[in-house]
């Protein structure tokens, strides 16, 4: 499918497959022995199922009525246990799976440069326009922020942030773009996170050209 068309259709579904990817991270202290094995087994087996089963990503509904059914009449501390193992499986089977379109694309991440009124978007692969934007000092620190899971970068997160550092005035503040790509499915997420990593690092060696990588603060 294209792209943008892709793109338009993920808010709604996103909004439930995180509810499946926040439910997968509860911890409990619950020891796993608690369980019966043939429990654990069936939940890993069902996981294999509906991994390979699945035409695509795992409707969150569909999903959640298996981890009902299999967590029924458990006492809650076995059951969060048990839903836990499940998601686990289920992520374990689903890793390096992430769809074409998912996976992150070097020319949708950028710095945001943001000023006490402005938000201004400048390419990771080729930030040196800052150099000619009038409100960035190349001898003040720099700092580049990144915000986690399920966030963007015009979130509350960053106007805070961003506010306190322009308040101080020696500071360049430079919040990461990710776009969307890690917003998506947890596990996609976070393997996102690698590729954002790498696409950061030319960013970084990008930025050194002009400015002092001594003053340079990575926050996220």
């Amino acid at each position: 499918p294209d792209r943008d068309e892709v793109r338009k259709s993920r808010p709604s579904a996103m909004r439930i497959v995180h509810l499946i990817s926040l439910w997968c991270l509860l911890h409990t202290s619950a020891a796993l022995e608690d369980i019966p094995p043939e429990y654990l087994q069936a939940a890993k087996q069902i996981a294999e199922r509906l991994v390979t089963t699945s035409l695509g990503p795992l409707r969150a509904d569909y999903f959640f009525r298996v981890v009902e059914n299999l967590v029924e009449g458990l006492p809650s501390r076995q059951a969060y246990v048990l839903a836990n193992a499940m998601c686990a499986a289920t992520i374990a089977r689903g890793r390096d799976q992430t769809p074409e379109y998912y996976e992150p694309q070097l020319e949708d991440i950028n710095f945001q440069f943001r000023t006490p009124c402005k938000r201004r978007t400048y390419p990771i692969a080729n930030p040196s326009g800052l150099l000619s934007d009038p409100n960035f000092d190349p001898n003040k620190k720099t700092v580049i922020f990144s915000t986690g899971y399920t966030t963007t970068v015009n979130n509350v997160r960053h106007d805070a942030l961003s506010k306190a550092y322009n308040c101080r005035g020696d500071t360049n503040y430079l919040a990461l773009d990710a776009g969307d790509y890690i917003t998506t499915m947890y596990v996609w997420s976070a393997q996102n996170t690698d590729t954002i990593g790498k696409y950061l690092a030319v960013g970084v060696q990008k930025l050194s050209e002009f400015i002092d990588i001594a003053d340079l603060h990575l926050m996220g």
